[in-house]
């Protein structure tokens, strides 16, 4: 049944009564009513309704990857600035296997700064597979590129 102008909005409210999308609430239209421009009328109408928006279906959540428990201590680390706060970073590193927490203030994020802060990140003293996750991610790769951490450290 085609639609007069003046009754397509108690149509379309009519439609809308159990706020069911836009997908099906097309299909429920289309199986009574047309009128030109009424899938932009519903589109238009659905995406207006707040009780609509809060029921849409959500995007899947991407499936977390978890790291494999480190067998020994020192073996992964953790580490991250933090900060600005009054003029200096605060440097945390953890221990994966221990949960063992070290932290140190510097005035300056400089590869050498780390490693003499935290002797243990010396390659020479400990072999550990790192997994860094700095804020300022590319002075620490430029850092691991040129070996820095292994000619400041030994």
């Amino acid at each position: 049944m085609v639609v007069p102008p003046k009754c397509r909005k108690p149509v379309l409210t009519e439609l809308h009564i159990e706020h069911p999308g836009v997908t099906r609430m097309k299909s429920l239209a289309r199986m009574f009513v047309w009128w030109p421009g009424i899938d932009a009328e519903i589109k238009q109408l659905v995406a207006a309704c707040i009780q609509c928006q809060q029921q849409q279906s959500m995007p899947p959540g991407a499936p977390l990857q978890t790291w494999s428990l480190p067998t020994k201590p020192w073996t992964r680390l953790y580490l991250d600035f933090v900060g600005p706060f009054q003029g200096t970073m605060l440097l945390i590193l953890i221990d994966s296997h221990s949960k063992w927490i070290e932290a140190s203030l510097v005035c300056k994020l400089y590869c050498y700064i780390t490693v003499r802060r935290f002797p243990c990140l010396s390659p020479a003293r400990s072999p550990a597979m790192m997994a860094v996750y700095p804020s300022r991610l590319s002075e620490v790769e430029t850092s691991l590129a040129l070996g820095s951490f292994a000619r400041l450290a030994v």
